[in-house]
């Protein structure tokens, strides 16, 4: 495979592989969750299992901003730039990126070299909670630790926290969040059989969504390709085709048996023989404590599950004939064949793979189409194409964009038209004048499709010097109310924290609205704003029971940890008197910050490098197409 973007010219990937790095005894060296991400000297690229932020020419590692430490949330200081580095001129060189000034390059897509501070830090919580949600805390701890002990050996029997996340449309998600214990076992089992688990991922050649490091640094792991690049994975693929099949696997990470990750490993044969030992039963055996001991399913929302989810999706790619031209992009099939005969006997060896690990496809979603076919939803291309300044937005420009958004929207009520739409805008900025209208437009936004409010919070934050409209707390208390009686977690969650935020008050209704709502999440958030004054409850009796001293081990975990922590409700002695959560109540360990430096995870900054869009918002759009 050859790397992306011209990176080295014509050369393959093992010819650019081959060349020895310069001498880089000099540069400063990024540190991303605690490793080095550049090897020793005399290393060639073959040898590293990391992805770093390079000079597209002469593949300088990228300076660490010296305020903090670490590389800035994309990896970058602000005054890199090729010619400061190794003084040949961007402009005159064609294999330099001129719409970043620099280059991401993946060297070696590889796990091998899981980090377990970073899978603790960066992996644990969904990224679509509120970024006063954090788990770095908890990393330091257990790094200062030299790991974690329980008794009898393993993480104690759990049941994770349940966090209902909104989508476009009326189909919901709910994220699982492991005890802290649990999730550290799973990430530690992988870690230590991280080796094992590559060479299983590498015999598979279908995957479009092998996890590697973030080179962001947002999360621990991400698919190696992102949305934005499966239009151009869908035109290869199809170059010699005459016929497409589709799929997905149904219900994936909810159905998929724990007990099959020994199955995918090692094969159903030794794992039948042997219950215990191996990657793969420890695996199961974690798997299984952090969810109450159910076989069935595996946690939505921690980087772990990505790797175990590959790890089955891999042994069913494996079973399928080869020469199959397509690639599986997480649960989502795309095959092309010749004729419509050869398509259907694919489906057939598709199903029966599946079978074979107690999954199966989709009905709705399968389908054998002529080609060609579209490479990408039509709304998507309309939005992402739509000529627009992001840099200097005027008014008759941001009212005919969001025309052409809303009529789409329209056409498609079941797709994140709206929430794609804002996404595009995170790197805009308006004027003064202009500022009035583009929040009311905003404000329609989060109000019509809610799953678009953390972006709307990042664009009133980005023009926070012009003030935000008072029309806010009555757009954030219409959210809590509608929301809050049909347990809609995560719209009310990030209302609440909005509110907060931007310092608004909620009202009676709204408090009433989040008494009906059973969500850890939503109500450290609600305890949190009741503390600054912003809402106040009649009575909280009600959450004693979610305090109680057997909640440490079961869906409230983290408010039953948390509140007493903060001095919000509930009375510590539990917590201290408990073997595991004891020693972090100690120590102060949190996965509560109530002073986030920025009221959304990260902004793009694209000072200096271009419109950076494209890299960063197809990230997290939906590959189903």
């Amino acid at each position: 495979m050859a790397l992306p973007f011209g990176v080295f010219g014509e050369q393959s990937e093992e010819a650019a592989n081959s060349r020895p790095l310069k001498d880089i005894s000099e540069m400063t060296v990024i540190r991303q969750g605690g490793s080095n991400l550049i090897p020793p000297r005399g290393e060639t690229p073959s040898q590293r299992s990391r992805i770093a932020r390079y000079c597209a020419v002469c593949r300088s590692l990228a300076p660490r901003d010296p305020s903090s430490g670490r590389g800035r949330a994309m990896g970058l200081s602000e005054d890199f730039s090729c010619k400061s580095e190794c003084g040949i001129d961007p402009a005159s060189d064609r294999e330099y990126c001129s719409r970043t000034g620099i280059r991401t390059i993946s060297i070696v897509e590889s796990i091998a070299m899981l980090d377990l501070d970073s899978l603790l830090r960066n992996g644990f919580f969904p990224k679509e909670l509120p970024p006063t949600f954090q788990t770095a805390s908890f990393a330091d701890y257990v790094g200062q630790q030299g790991g974690l002990a329980f008794k009898g050996g393993n993480a104690p029997i759990s049941r994770p926290a349940v966090h209902n996340l909104g989508r476009s449309g009326q189909v919901r998600r709910n994220l699982k969040i492991c005890n802290p214990f649990n999730q550290y076992e799973l990430a530690e089992i992988l870690v230590i059989g991280a080796d094992e688990i590559q060479k299983h991922l590498d015999s598979g050649t279908l995957s479009a969504s092998c996890p590697i490091a973030d080179s962001f640094g947002r999360r621990a792991l991400v698919p190696k390709h992102i949305g934005n690049d499966l239009p151009l994975l869908r035109a290869e693929t199809r170059a010699v085709g005459r016929h497409l099949l589709r799929a997905d696997i149904a219900r994936f990470y909810h159905t998929i048996y724990t007990h099959s990750v020994p199955w995918a490993l090692h094969g159903k044969s030794w794992a039948k023989a042997n219950r215990t030992g191996g990657i793969g039963n420890e695996l199961d055996r974690a798997l299984r404590n952090a969810q109450d001991g159910q076989t069935l399913g595996i946690p939505v929302g921690p980087d772990t599950s990505l790797v175990i989810a590959e790890i089955i999706a891999t042994a069913v790619d494996i079973r399928l004939p080869s020469g199959i031209r397509g690639f599986r992009y997480i649960d989502d099939y795309e095959f092309v064949f010749p004729a419509t005969s050869a398509a259907e006997q694919a489906l057939v060896n598709l199903e029966e793979s599946l079978a074979e690990y107690e999954l199966a496809l989709n009905p709705l979603n399968t389908v054998i189409s002529p080609l060609p076919q579209a490479l990408d939803r039509d709304w998507i291309t309309d939005i992402r194409e739509y000529e627009l300044n992001e840099r200097d937005v005027d008014q008759r420009s941001l009212f005919r964009y969001f025309n052409h958004v809303f009529r789409l929207a329209g056409q498609w009520p079941f797709e994140s038209v709206i929430a794609y739409a804002v996404g595009r805008l995170r790197t805009a900025s308006v004027e003064q004048e202009v500022w009035p209208h583009y929040q009311n437009l905003l404000f329609q936004c989060c109000t019509a499709e809610p799953t678009s409010l953390p972006t709307v919070v990042g664009q009133l934050y980005r023009h926070s010097k012009y003030g935000v409209s008072p029309r806010l707390k009555d757009v954030v208390n219409n959210i809590v109310t509608t929301h809050g009686p049909l347990g809609h977690a995560s719209e009310v969650a990030w209302a609440i924290w909005t509110a907060i935020w931007f310092e608004q008050d909620l009202t009676k209704e709204a408090a009433q609205a989040i008494e009906k709502i059973d969500d850890p999440f939503v109500w450290l958030l609600a305890l949190d704003a009741r503390d600054r004054g912003r809402i106040s409850f009649d009575d909280l009796s009600f959450l004693k029971t979610r305090l109680a001293t057997g909640e440490l081990y079961d869906r409230n975990w983290l408010l039953a940890y948390e509140a007493p922590l903060r001095g919000w409700y509930g009375d510590g002695k539990p917590v201290a008197s408990d073997s595991n959560f004891g020693p972090l109540l100690a120590k102060g360990v949190f996965f509560y910050n109530p002073k986030p430096p920025m009221p959304v995870a990260y902004l793009v900054d694209v000072s200096g490098y271009g419109d950076l869009t494209d890299l960063t918002l197809d990230r997290d759009v939906n590959p189903d197409f």
